[in-house]
């Protein structure tokens, strides 16, 4: 590892030689395993450190480099690829030695099934991780006015800001939610836990990016409350001591990780959630004065002051993005013939089932389709085991199981159409494909509470966006994205559509439920839009249950 670069005009290490600088925060999980690869492929790198605690991932700054405004961040050369799924995919393609994935498409599909899977359980883990640890030290270290203040040197966003006093209020989870949430990651270690039944990693025989994603999540359920041991876990239990002494996993373990899992398990904290937990009149001195001085601690240890009391401007980001090109390599392709049956599992009003099924008649496949709303409702539960999102689409292809949108998109072009169709072949085209991709799936914060209320008529009083304006302001804000990039190009990547295209297509069309949605400010989008309608091949006569 290199040095922490604090100013754009601060020079890389000697032994960085590939211009690799990466924005990240030290207690990140998502950070952890892109450290934990870059460490495996011996490549040296310098970071930025992103002050999440007080939104510098909402800065201007940052979003111009991560348009989702999560860490971590990948600058190489002059390329910038965010999400760390994305970035790991790219690094094991740009540096192939050391191989972190699996060439046989099956097997791939597989890992990123697991890295799938991980970011479906993130999902459940960051509120929770808020509620049960961010509220509590947040609510007794400042006030509800200075928490706006330090939120406000980044962010002026209204939904950024009502998220913030979520957490100091300790609104995040409903009891009912935290009990919800709990259920279902407990659930989802116990599937863990099968798939590690008689084996020693999670995909083959063999270390892949499948262990990678999932570890350093994992390991930081303890902190929530939610035990690991070899009793409840025996196989899970097993895996993980045997990771922890790889040299790359104890290495990307920073301190800051490790004080925060000093805290999280500190008895002092215990006793301050406790005393929390009781309504003002029903606390008693202890409880009064153990928040107190818990509170006046932590504020100095969080430097809350500091940060109230500085006039100065938020910082301008340290931008390393325009050192040297790099140059792509190409990506061979494989493909697979065989007479297996395709079978799609899929809900008609999803736009995930829509573009796989639109992808099938591209490639000509003929499939036969099931038609579910809810996954539980399949007798299979093999799809239920494979999907703790339990969401659809899944595929089933002979003997072999896949679910995730985008691992099923990769398998059937990898296997099914010939090399550069569909997806790109080169590591730089592709990342950036990824990353389009990666922006859509991190749309569903706004997208999700507008479909529903207008497509799939329910109530979602958990959203992270709770107004229908605020929702529809960030789905613009993407919305100029698309526009800037179709403004000299017929489709997202160049002259020919491709699944990317497809994708953002579904998730559009099912704009079209939300009332006041419009694409009059976006003619580009507009005209694409239409252009990708008449790419599409008509609708292939496909049996369906």
């Amino acid at each position: 590892m290199g040095r922490l670069l604090a100013s754009s005009y601060d020079r890389l290490s000697d032994t960085n030689h590939e211009g690799l600088v990466l924005y990240s925060t030290p207690a990140s999980p998502c950070v952890r395993r892109v450290i934990i690869t870059l460490l495996e492929k011996r490549l040296d790198f310098d970071w930025v450190d992103v002050d999440l605690a007080n939104m510098e991932q909402r800065s201007a700054d940052y979003l111009a480099l991560n348009p989702n405004g999560f860490v971590p961040a990948l600058c190489h050369g002059d390329q910038v690829i965010f999400e760390s799924a994305v970035i790991n995919q790219y690094l094991e393609e740009q540096f192939p030695v050391r191989r972190l994935m699996p060439k046989d498409p099956y097997l791939l599909a597989q890992v990123q099934m697991w890295m799938a899977k991980e970011g479906a359980m993130a999902k459940l883990f960051r509120p929770m991780m808020y509620h049960r640890l961010g509220a509590p030290v947040t609510h007794i270290t400042r006030t509800a006015a200075e928490a706006e203040q330090i939120s406000r040197r980044y962010t002026s966003d209204p939904a950024d800001l009502a998220w913030e006093h979520k957490i100091w209020s300790m609104q995040v989870l409903s009891a009912q939610e935290e009990a919800d949430i709990e259920r279902r990651l407990i659930d989802w270690l116990d599937q863990v836990d099968r798939a590690l039944q008689g084996k020693r990693y999670l995909v083959g025989d063999a270390f892949s990016q499948a262990d990678i994603a999932l570890y350093p999540r994992v390991t930081m359920l303890p902190m929530l409350g939610i035990a690991i041991t070899q009793a409840r876990y025996p196989n899970l239990y097993i895996w993980m001591s045997n990771l922890e002494h790889h040299s790359s996993f104890e290495k990307s373990l920073s301190e800051q990780s490790r004080k925060l899992q000093a805290i999280a398990r500190s008895p002092i904290l215990v006793k301050v959630k406790g005393a929390l937990s009781k309504s003002r009149k029903d606390r008693s001195l202890l409880d009064r004065c153990t928040i107190y001085l818990a509170g006046k601690i932590l504020r100095k240890v969080m430097k809350v002051d500091s940060l109230l009391t500085a006039t100065v401007e938020p910082r301008e980001l340290p931008v390393f993005s325009n050192i040297t090109p790099v140059l792509p390599r190409e990506i061979g392709s494989n493909s697979l013939s065989n007479n297996r049956e395709l079978l799609l599992y899929v809900d008609r009003l999803s736009s995930e089932s829509r573009r796989i099924e639109m992808l099938l008649r591209q490639l000509q496949l003929p499939y036969r389709s099931i038609t579910l709303t809810d996954i539980n409702q399949s007798p299979l539960n093999r799809i239920d085991a494979l999907n703790c999102a339990s969401t659809l689409p899944v595929l089933n292809h002979g003997s072999r199981w896949i679910s995730d949108g985008s691992a099923i998109s990769e398998y059937l072009i990898s296997s099914f159409s010939k090399a550069g169709c569909w997806m790109p072949t080169n590591t730089v085209e592709r990342a950036s494909y990824r990353m389009w991709l990666a922006l859509e799936t991190g749309t569903h914060k706004e997208i999700t509470p507008l479909l529903d209320r207008y497509l799939y008529k329910k109530s979602n009083p958990s959203a992270f966006i709770s107004t229908e304006k605020n929702a529809l302001t960030r789905v613009y804000r993407q919305l100029k994205r698309l526009e800037k990039q179709l403004r000299n190009s017929r489709f997202l990547l160049g002259e020919r559509v491709q699944f990317v295209d497809i994708a953002w297509y579904t998730q559009l069309q099912n704009l079209n439920h939300v009332p006041n949605f419009s694409l009059v400010e976006f003619c580009s989008v507009s005209k694409w839009l239409s252009r990708v309608k008449a790419e599409m091949k008509p609708e292939m006569s496909v049996e369906s249950e």
